[in-house]
């Protein structure tokens, strides 16, 4: 959320490219709505200094991606004026299970060849947060819980997940 909260305010750049003002739907399936206000709250204490949040809009519920998830993305990018970013917090909440005839890279790979497809052709970030082994692992992406196929379909990893993933 402070990633989200973050561009909000300081309309970052990333990847050397401006980040222009855009709606941003952020769907934060472990907390509720009150939690989310408390972590709003504590990251920005001064409500006079709390960047405008009018385009940023949280949920709290969302289907699993065999279940209609796409499909309510693409209500959210039809009901907004600049559709810019997705964050699903976290992967595994709308991740379905794998059928039983693919490998795990497989399953895995479908899925985010799913969320890949929709954000390449309506120009919209996705980002969508994953859990780590907790043994942590030398390659970043070998950290990544799960197979190879999240990283496999998924663009730049970013900065920051190096650092996470080694553990001393």
């Amino acid at each position: 959320m402070s990633i989200v909260l973050g561009l909000q305010q300081a309309r970052a750049e990333l990847y050397d490219r401006a980040m222009p003002e855009g709606d941003v739907l952020y769907i934060d399936m472990e907390n509720g709505h009150r939690r989310i206000q408390r972590r709003v709250d504590a990251l920005f204490p001064n409500q006079k200094e709390r960047p405008n949040l009018s385009r940023l809009e949280f949920v709290t519920e969302a289907p699993a991606l065999n279940e209609g998830f796409i499909d309510e993305l693409e209500r959210w990018r039809q009901s907004v004026d600049r559709p810019a970013l997705v964050v699903i917090d976290v992967l595994q909440r709308i991740k379905p299970a794998g059928v039983a005839a693919r490998n795990a890279y497989e399953n895995d790979y479908s899925i985010m060849a799913e969320l890949q497809g929709w954000a390449t052709e309506h120009g919209v970030a996705v980002v969508a947060l994953h859990h780590t082994r907790k043994g942590g692992a030398d390659d970043p992406l070998e950290a990544l819980s799960g197979s190879n196929g999240l990283s496999a379909c998924a663009e730049p990893i970013p900065p920051g997940v190096e650092r996470r993933a080694r553990r001393p």
